[in-house]
């Protein structure tokens, strides 16, 4: 989940990816879609990522779909509408940007399988490149931040994981704070 306040380039990164990856192999359904609307998970059948950006700060009332969709081990039956169901293991990554993050359920499972990432800087006024996806997108600059992807590859295969995971804890915290800053700041700052 990339996070952040608007103008801030999650938008320019999701929209590189996506060239990266190729639209042919790319889905864009919302993680609230994914978990309510029961023909969307098999809009993922044969794509290798969902990229979905501004996604809704509704709150989300259950994650059974998005645990299955993110377990790498879960066959399911799914069903485009007015068809037959089928099934298949999801092997596309989810990858979603918010403003705000929408507040989730409360467990274990549901945060281990998130990974955030803030983008803390503003890019308005002078700051501001319009043209600066035009530019990311030429062969040569792909073809380098291709080089970069397949170096992190290799650091991940290495490690046996991302070098800047979080425990769990730690990324339970961080969903809370910033999907629900009021319950954050009764829990850290109250005493009951």
């Amino acid at each position: 989940m990339l996070h952040g306040v608007g103008s801030n380039g999650k938008s320019v990164f999701l929209e590189l990816l996506e060239a990266l990856v190729g639209r042919e192999n790319t889905s864009a359904e919302s993680l609230q879609k994914l978990e309510f609307d029961k023909y969307r998970p098999a809009k993922l059948y044969g794509k290798l990522v969902n990229i979905c950006g501004d996604i809704p700060d509704v709150k989300m009332q259950k994650s059974e779909n998005f645990k299955k969709l993110t377990s790498g081990f879960d066959l399911r039956d799914w069903e485009n509408k007015y068809q037959d169901p089928f099934t298949f293991k999801n092997t596309a990554k989810l990858i979603f940007s918010a403003n705000a993050i929408p507040e989730g359920k409360k467990d274990r499972a549901y945060y281990r399988r998130w990974i955030l990432i803030r983008f803390p800087n503003n890019f308005e006024g002078e700051n501001t490149d319009k043209s600066l996806i035009t530019k990311l997108l030429t062969p040569e600059e792909l073809s380098g931040f291709l080089n970069l992807a397949l170096d992190g590859l290799k650091r991940v295969r290495e490690n046996g994981k991302f070098s800047n995971e979080k425990s769990i804890e730690a990324t339970q915290k961080e969903y809370e704070f910033n999907s629900d800053p009021v319950a954050a700041f009764m829990d850290e700052c109250t005493q009951i």
